[in-house]
């Protein structure tokens, strides 16, 4: 640590070289950073205290030159903060505010602007009430692109250390949204509701803030007034904000399939099962979720009383186009048809294919996150993060202990990946920022912010890692205690049909007039499916249809 020099040489030399500095900005890019500082060290001792004001205006100048004089401000107060007393909490504050202007403003070292901003408002909390507090909010919008989803969660936490304040006050258009997404991140969903339902149609961020809203509702049970608010979703039109923010086309649409995608969940889980038909099968072949909507569309369809079609819509998800999927379910449903239909030996070969698909997947699962359970957190967070720069580089997850798939589903997962994205990119500029020429103090703090949100950002994205492999663990460990109580039906189905008491379903209509029905289950091995040129998925309702009437006896007919 620098040794403190006493207050009455400090603030004259802080005063001077904030007005030196003005100086050196006007007169052009040959001015002489020494010259500047000499001249500091004359100037006289009658000033007592920071000039607030004039530190602003000229911390406003300085966004306006290149990196180099920024930077060299940026090292200037750096060390007048270095030599200003504890008990000047107001002037520490506003010090702090203004580094982290400079520093949101600097490609390398824009992610520590997030500590300097929490230790404005630790230092003296009376700065969130100020008009500085205003313009740093507004530095951090300009200065960040929004694209990048590092720079969400830095603005998310950014709005939740000025909440209260004169920014929440006056800044209607996207404050709301961060600070609604911070307490969505918190899982406090109560709290974000209120602040999210408050996002205006004039935000660049309103269709985003309708849904985190949506799956607020729905973390809240509030299932009916989650699809309607889904719904505004889908409906809405790209808006002139969106397009004046530059939200890429690919972002909104993919928002928009995803509302489509949970309302068809909400609506099977509330048994209206033809009704969320009509949504799964409203995604096209180029949505990113479209092999979530072929796959799960099996069951509404199997419930709705179109057992081929279900069929066909599990035939599509197995298929070699999605061989790298890890989906027991799709298989457990292969098995559930076939007994259904009373087809017993076919529903025995599903169940075979369901073991075949899932248990060597499922067992190293259940042995990796048993072993991460166990390990302290920073071991924890390092072995995730390890899996995913694995799963990020194409690499083998083997060597960690898990199967192919697995890692495949983790790649499916966007808004994981992207995080893990922002993550690296953030590791990768500290390195580079551990490699500038930065005065000692000011190469400190600022590696000490970039430290701190790279390593929440990381046991973040760990964190979000896990919960989606425990994810996989519970539909897998489901499908496999379900699978079991199918098997022990099987049997005993099995065991009636030779002693004569023979099944039946009762009060279904399976399958229409369709005219184009694939019969799969009769493929010579001699066909390849690269040879295929039909769709997998295709026919008039972009859909296979199974013609496997059932087995099962008639509960009309005559005995």
């Amino acid at each position: 640590m620098p040794r403190k020099q006493p207050w009455r040489v400090v603030v004259p030399t802080l005063v001077a070289a904030l007005i030196s500095f003005d100086v050196v900005l006007l007169s052009g890019p040959h001015a002489s950073h020494t010259a500047f500082a000499t001249e500091a060290r004359g100037k006289s001792s009658a000033a007592r205290k920071l000039n607030i004001g004039e530190m602003w205006k000229t911390v406003e100048k300085a966004t306006r030159q290149d990196l180099q004089r920024r930077r060299r401000f940026a090292g200037t107060l750096h060390d007048v903060l270095s030599k200003t007393p504890s008990d000047r909490k107001q002037e520490r504050a506003h010090l702090y505010g203004a580094l982290s202007v400079l520093h949101a403003t600097d490609y390398l070292l824009r992610h520590s602007a997030l500590s300097f901003l929490a230790a404005a408002k630790k230092v003296w909390p009376g700065f969130v009430r100020t008009k500085q507090s205003v313009y740093v909010w507004k530095k951090l919008l300009d200065s960040l692109d929004r694209k990048q989803i590092v720079n969400e969660h830095l603005l998310s936490r950014a709005a939740q250390v000025l909440s209260g304040g004169r920014v929440e006050q006056e800044e209607k258009v996207e404050f709301p949204y961060y600070k609604g997404w911070s307490f969505f991140r918190s899982e406090k969903y109560s709290d974000a509701l209120g602040i999210l339902e408050k996002v205006p149609l004039r935000s660049p961020h309103y269709r985003r803030a309708k849904f985190l809203e949506a799956t607020s509702l729905v973390m809240l049970d509030r299932v009916a007034d989650a699809r309607e608010t889904y719904q505004v979703v889908v409906s809405l039109l790209p808006t002139q904000f969106e397009e004046k923010s530059r939200i890429p086309a690919r972002s909104i649409q993919r928002l928009r399939d995803l509302a489509v995608l949970n309302i068809a969940r909400l609506l099977y889980e509330q048994r209206q099962f033809k009704e969320s038909l009509a949504y799964y099968r409203s995604l096209d072949q180029d949505s990113f979720f479209f092999y979530e909507s072929l796959a799960e569309q099996g069951w509404s369809f199997f419930m709705s009383g179109f057992p081929g079609r279900a069929l066909g819509a599990a035939y599509a998800a197995t298929s070699p186009f999605f061989s790298d999927r890890f989906n027991p379910d799709v298989y457990f449903l292969f098995a559930t048809l076939y007994f259904w239909l009373c087809h017993y030996d076919y529903a025995r070969e599903g169940l075979s294919k369901f073991i075949q698909h899932t248990k060597s997947e499922g067992d190293s699962l259940r042995v990796f996150l048993s072993g991460v359970s166990k390990l302290p957190a920073a071991k924890r967070k390092e072995r995730m993060l390890s899996l995913l720069e694995a799963v990020d580089r194409g690499l083998s997850p083997k060597s960690l202990g898990l199967g192919n798939k697995t890692a495949a589903f983790l790649s499916y997962q966007e808004g994981l990946m992207d995080t893990y994205e922002g993550y690296k990119a953030l590791r990768d500029r500290r390195l580079q920022v551990q490699k500038l020429k930065l005065d000692k103090v000011m190469r400190e703090r600022v590696l000490t912010g970039l430290e701190e949100f790279e390593s929440e950002l990381g046991f973040q994205v760990s964190l979000h890692a896990e919960d989606t492999l425990q994810g996989i663990k519970g539909d897998y460990e489901n499908s496999l205690t379900q699978s079991r109580l199918l098997w022990l039906e099987i049997l005993t189905a099995q065991k009636d049909a030779l002693l004569g008491k023979e099944r039946s379903v009762e009060g279904n209509q399976f399958l229409g007039d369709e005219n184009a029905f694939v019969e799969a289950l009769s493929r010579g091995k001699k066909t390849k499916w690269s040879q295929d040129k039909n769709e997998f998925w295709f026919d008039e309702l972009s859909s296979y249809v199974f013609d496997m009437p059932s087995q099962c006896g008639d509960p009309n007919a005559k005995k």
